[in-house]
């Protein structure tokens, strides 16, 4: 059994033409894009009239498109659908509303972003993590937001013994110590 209804907002008055094959059609909220978003912004008060029953698809997809088009569901404002109802769900990325949601997204690149050019509160801070700071006692390196005692600010930097450069102690693992170039053999 498929159920053709319109789903309705009680505060906001939006309608939203669907349906469902549930056995309980009024537990149905929608699924559309448009009709999710304002379910999600206004909540979830919204009435159910079921306007026909149908016991094949073929019937079902005859009166969405029907109802579709007598109410106009796809053009008018008071309507949350972005394509005539025709029981599949269907694509909507090629519907008026989907094109023009993307003209809209594109203003918002480079200096029509209103945070473009804006430096966040990040800025300034260091390590992986805000308001953390990198601390080190001569031997080993901790990043934290309290500096510990007899510990100095800054990252640990290891001379190799062998090339005599300065670096941080990931580089020297790798390409310093026991692995320089200079090692002699």
């Amino acid at each position: 059994m498929y159920y053709l209804m319109i789903k309705r907002h009680n505060k906001t008055g939006l309608k939203y033409l669907c349906q469902t094959r549930r056995k309980n059609p009024y537990l149905y909220l929608g699924s559309g894009k448009h009709w999710r978003s304002h379910l999600d912004h206004h909540g979830c008060d919204i009435s159910t009239e079921i306007i026909g029953t149908y016991e094949t698809m073929e019937e079902l997809k005859n009166a969405g498109v029907y109802y579709s088009n007598l109410y106009e569901v796809v053009k008018s404002e008071k309507w949350a659908n972005l394509k005539p109802e025709e029981g599949d769900g269907g694509d909507t990325s090629l519907t008026a509303g989907y094109i023009e949601g993307m003209k809209k997204r594109r203003s918002y690149i480079g200096d029509g972003n209103p945070n473009y050019g804006k430096v966040g509160t990040w800025a300034g801070k260091v390590g992986p993590q805000l308001n953390k700071i990198w601390y080190n006692n001569g031997t080993k390196e901790l990043l934290t937001s309290i500096c510990p005692s007899g510990w100095v600010e800054g990252r640990l930097k290891l001379t190799c013994q062998h090339c005599a450069k300065q670096m941080n102690m990931i580089n020297y693992k790798r390409w310093h110590g026991d692995n320089c170039k200079s090692k002699e053999a």
